[in-house]
């Protein structure tokens, strides 16, 4: 991070890890975050030694990873250190283009800090590009935090030039991924960007325009479908409010109490809508053969609502 041992040799990488406080819990933070998400192939930007990559294998045995970093020997090293897990190593930068996807899960400790915020926009476009639907990016760095009496790692402000978190959080949302902060404390951070499935993101954007238009029949049929998505995503954890920010001091995250969710494929989620539309239908039925049209029609057009996001065009 600063001068000293090279951050980009493996012979004295954990040298420069050692300035880092609170490092291993970075790399903890970073794989819980995992947490919920079938990964059955996930890329992993800055690789250098395997550590990260290790970490999430604990979580996501038998997923295959793809190693991106601009060290040819670093990388050689992260291979050995993985040992027999199904690995590539792919020698790039991170404003380099990315490994073709999809990817279930992308994943990037220490590095990202090392770009520009322009940089950083950028790749987190490329990174929501190349993330399956219902995939995840998890980005644990160093950021710039509210006070400056948390500035605990040094960094060198010409190779080092981390953001706050909150620039980050918007440049995740401007690409079309979904973010939260996993974990913060002090100057370190895990945020999180979750790309929504098609599906899910089609009963997102109608609710919008249904409420605005005061359509109370569309925005009862949306909010009960996003509602039973959710239920389904929710683990059992103790509850507690998703972080919007990174409070100074503050210790937050998935260790902290957050609950974790799990991440529905594409399918899951088209069998829920698919299972709101049934049961809309079933009951309009009975209410027709019991004589009560009104309450019939209302879910029989609750269910036509939710029939055409799931056929779109």
């Amino acid at each position: 991070m600063t001068d000293g041992p090279d951050a980009f040799d493996p012979a004295t990488y954990d040298e420069v890890v050692a300035e880092i406080p609170d490092y291993e819990r970075l790399q903890a933070e970073v794989a819980a975050a995992t947490t919920g998400l079938r990964a059955g192939r996930f890329l992993d930007l800055g690789a250098g030694t395997g550590a990260t990559a290790l970490a999430v294998l604990d979580r996501h045995p038998g997923a295959a990873v793809v190693l991106l970093d601009e060290s040819e020997a670093m990388l050689a090293a992260a291979r050995t250190a993985l040992g027999a897990a199904e690995a590539t190593s792919v020698v790039a930068g991170l404003e380099d283009p990315l490994p073709a996807g999809p990817f279930d899960l992308v994943v990037s400790a220490l590095a990202v800090h090392h770009l520009a915020g322009r940089a950083k926009a950028e790749l987190f476009a490329r990174v929501a590009g190349v993330l399956a639907p219902g995939g995840r990016f998890v980005l644990g760095d160093i950021v710039v935090p509210d006070d400056p009496a948390d500035v605990v790692t040094p960094v060198d402000g010409v190779v080092d030039v981390p953001s706050p978190a909150a620039d980050q959080l918007t440049w995740i949302e401007e690409a079309g991924l979904t973010a939260s902060v996993a974990w913060a404390h002090r100057d370190l951070a895990v945020l999180v960007g979750d790309k929504p499935s098609p599906l899910y993101a089609r009963l997102r954007e109608a609710l919008s325009p249904a409420l605005k238009a005061r359509d109370r029949v569309a925005v009862a049929a949306l909010r009960s479908a996003l509602a039973a998505v959710d239920n389904a995503q929710a683990v059992d954890a103790p509850p507690a409010p998703r972080s919007g920010g990174v409070v100074a001091g503050a210790v937050t995250g998935l260790g902290a109490g957050e609950a974790p969710r799990r991440e529905l494929s594409e399918g899951e989620i088209v069998a829920i809508v698919r299972a709101e539309v049934d049961d809309r239908r079933e009951a309009a039925a009975d209410y027709e053969r019991a004589g009560k049209t009104d309450a019939a029609g209302r879910l029989t057009a609750e269910a036509d609502v939710l029939a055409a996001l799931l056929a779109p065009g």
